[in-house]
């Protein structure tokens, strides 16, 4: 179903199955009157595609879907690691003008939604726009972008989270800045299961989103194997940003000769630092490398590119990984960070800095002395 009409889904229906991508196969036997969230865990199947499927026709809808997720991420560490379902929830009485909703979940800051607001063209002070987790978790990361560029946006409001939709508690106020308000927090773990954004001013405008992203907060123990590099299973786990990869701290491995641990970056990068911090090095020997075939030692004082790091053993040698981080030169697109007019007419900022001679874009505001 829609966020704006949940009764905008199937008849019914039932979810099938392929092995391969011709023959359906149904899963359960089991017909889901009018779905609107359906979940079916504990599944050992290999198949190349899977799909729910209306079983009855139904007129006068439009189908609106909010979510589909099949697995979790291979190697993300545990359950408390698992992907976000997310609904959006907003201020009844909203249409959208142009865009389309699914565009405050794609990964894009530069997409957008314009709402239609209330009768005379008004947001109220208690509109609200954000989402609602399904259950309650530990939130880590929050990412909001508030207008798309231009004026027609909030200019004072609030992040707030709740576990039950009714009490609500306060983490931050904003006041707007120009161009697009790009909102990243870091709750810590709080507990919630909603999370979002409400008006503190009342405003004669129709407003802009551009995207809606939460986290779950990040266990240092759990971690996963997305960055891991080895040919041995001894449990160990990684974290990693952008800019900087390491090994969750463990004890007691062993590795026998020519057994190795370490990370795999995302790509070659520009390294500019490693720092290990092993229990007992004897017959242990760090070493990066491009492409897997050839190794060199690795020295901090003449660092070179690489894509993977490793600890490898000349013979059997027990140790703690008490701390081994990968840090990495990383070169960010530039991007406007004040001024005091807006762009004009809803122009994007990052015209201004694209590199293309051929896109550009205008900022407007009153003469100042």
């Amino acid at each position: 179903g829609a966020a704006s009409n949940p009764n905008d889904t199937m008849s019914e229906a039932k979810i099938q199955y392929t092995e391969d991508g011709k023959a359906w196969t149904d899963l359960n036997g089991e017909v889901y009157a009018n779905p609107k969230d359906v979940k079916v865990e504990g599944l050992d199947l290999k198949v190349k595609g899977i799909r729910l499927i209306s079983t009855q026709n139904k007129g006068n809808t439009w189908l609106g879907v909010k979510d589909i997720i099949v697995n979790k991420e291979e190697g993300n560490g545990g359950t408390n690691q698992d992907p976000l379902t997310h609904t959006l929830i907003r201020t009844p009485g909203w249409s959208v003008y142009s865009g389309n909703e699914s565009s405050l979940f794609d990964k894009n800051d530069s997409t957008n939604v314009w709402y239609r607001t209330h009768s005379g063209d008004l947001t109220h002070v208690g509109d609200y726009i954000g989402v609602d987790l399904g259950e309650v978790v530990e939130v880590g990361n929050v990412h909001f972008v508030v207008g798309a560029g231009d004026s027609d946006k909030w200019t004072e409001y609030k992040l707030e989270y709740s576990t039950d939709n009714s009490n609500w508690t306060t983490y931050k106020e904003y006041n707007s800045t120009a161009g697009k308000d790009v909102i990243n927090e870091n709750l810590s773990g709080v507990q919630a299961r909603y999370i979002r954004l409400t008006n503190m001013k009342q405003l004669n405008k129709w407003i802009k989103f551009s995207e809606i992203r939460i986290e779950r907060a990040v266990n240092e123990e759990v971690g996963d194997t997305k960055n891991i590099y080895t040919n041995v299973n001894s449990g160990i786990k990684s974290l990693s940003t952008e800019a900087l990869t390491k090994l969750v701290p463990q004890n007691n491995i062993t590795l026998n000769s020519g057994e190795y641990i370490g990370l795999k970056l995302n790509r070659i990068k520009d390294i500019n630092r490693v720092t290990t911090d092993i229990s007992n090095m004897d017959g242990l020997r760090l070493e990066s490398s491009i492409n897997e075939t050839e190794w060199d030692g690795v020295d901090n004082s003449n660092l070179k590119d690489a894509r993977y790091i490793r600890l490898i053993a000349d013979k059997t040698v027990t140790f703690n990984v008490l701390a081994f981080e990968v840090a990495s030169n990383e070169v960010y697109p530039a991007s406007l960070v004040s001024s005091y007019v807006e762009p004009y007419g809803g122009a994007d900022a990052k015209l201004a800095f694209d590199g293309k001679f051929n896109t550009s874009v205008k900022f407007g505001g009153p003469p100042r002395s």
